[in-house]
């Protein structure tokens, strides 16, 4: 036997101790995405069945509120280590239960007004002294209608394989939100700052639209909210509704296209933003926001139209800029309404338009800036001018 093929043999053999090693923490990890529940909606006690999983609590019983009793079955392969589990939604409130003991819990059952503990993912690791080879998990829920409460399909396995999964998923969904609220409230500040001092519009839009979308991506941050449901609904949507339409006016101001079809339309979802989340949250009308997303995402994409072809024939390098941040985040919320809307399984969906937003806004604040100094040069320029003349005068 040559050198050249033990060589070869050495590697397959490592190469297949190394796939033996992987195969079975792969299969360690389970996602579980069926159970068995007993749900109770708004008084009324629901026939027991198996469900498949998520259980998307407004999409199947509405505005009604209630609770809910998930039962599954987990075989751990190992009892002496830690049993992770990863559950992209749970709540509004929740206990839970590991073959039969108390484990976790949050808020109260039924599901009180203040407490939501769906606005982020849930990580939990069980210690081997609850465990057994088939262990048996009972998750009950406390769900508010409208809040979009439920639980998600649980992913299980050994604690040190299941919480890099979390940590990635925590990541863009509760430190993402983190940046950007900050960003989007130092943007606003910024141009509402600009405004008080020199009373243009489009440092107005812009500056309202980056807090408006501050405070509604702040929403996923808070688990004990400081109004009521369904009072603390209302300022969130309203704000999601408002953001959209006050950027597109933002873009069209800077392209010179305000009084168009176009601009009328941001004009009136601007004006219909907090009547129509009154209406949802308190008139429990369910079917108005995704109408409402309907029509800011055809503004969005009739402005994006109308600032792409003005950029396109301008020579001006900020707009063009503008064009190609306009045109990258209205591809990211279409992608969102889709991805968010159509596919049962979207719990543990990371919207693309809550990070294309810092880039746009980070594109329009260099595009003000751009502004302020040409709008400094041209007055400087201006000054010189004056004073030639007023020496040419003298002389």
């Amino acid at each position: 036997m040559t050198v050249a093929r033990l060589y070869r043999l050495l590697l397959l053999a490592m190469l297949a101790a190394l796939a033996g090693l992987a195969g079975p923490a792969r299969a360690a990890v389970v996602q579980l995405d069926r159970a068995d529940v007993t749900a109770t909606v708004a008084g009324t006690q629901q026939p027991a069945t198996s469900t498949r999983l998520p259980y998307h609590w407004d999409k199947l019983h509405g505005t009604a509120s209630g609770q809910a009793r998930f039962r599954l079955t987990v075989p751990v392969q190992d009892t002496s280590v830690p049993l992770g589990l990863y559950i992209p939604r749970l709540g509004n409130t929740y206990a839970i239960r590991v073959n039969g003991d108390l484990f976790a819990s949050f808020g109260t059952l039924p599901a009180n007004r203040y407490d939501d503990a769906a606005t982020e993912p849930r990580y939990f690791a069980v210690p081997p002294r609850m465990l057994a080879p088939l262990t048996v998990i009972e998750i009950d829920i406390g769900a508010t209608g409208g809040r979009q409460g439920g639980l998600s399909a649980v992913t299980a396995g050994p604690a040190h394989e299941v919480e890099p999964i979390y940590q990635a998923n925590h990541f863009w969904q509760i430190t993402g939100a983190r940046v950007v609220v900050i960003v989007s409230t130092v943007l606003g500040l910024l141009a509402l700052l600009l405004w008080a001092r020199q009373r243009d519009p489009a440092y107005l839009a812009y500056g309202l639209g980056e807090l408006l979308w501050g405070v509604q991506t702040l929403r996923v941050l808070i688990e004990h909210a400081p109004l009521p449901w369904p009072w603390w609904g209302v300022i969130p949507l309203a704000a999601f509704n408002a953001a959209p339409p006050l950027l597109c006016r933002f873009a069209l101001i800077i392209m010179g296209a305000d009084k168009g079809r176009v601009a009328r339309m941001a004009n009136a979802l601007i004006l219909l933003a907090v009547p129509a989340a009154l209406l949802t949250m308190l008139g429990s009308m369910l079917w108005i926001p995704p109408l409402f997303q309907g029509l800011i995402t055809l503004t969005s994409a009739l402005m994006a139209w109308v600032v792409i072809s003005a950029a396109v024939r301008s020579n001006v390098h900020e707009k063009r800029i503008l064009g190609v941040a306009v045109a990258l985040i209205v591809a990211c919320a279409v992608r969102d309404v889709l991805v968010l809307r159509l596919p049962a399984n979207n719990y543990d969906v990371v919207p693309w338009i809550r990070f294309a937003w810092v880039g746009f806004g980070v594109s329009l604040a260099w595009i003000i800036a751009e502004r302020l100094r040409k709008e400094s040069a041209a007055a400087r320029a201006a000054n010189d001018n004056l004073s030639e003349q007023l020496r040419a005068r003298d002389a």
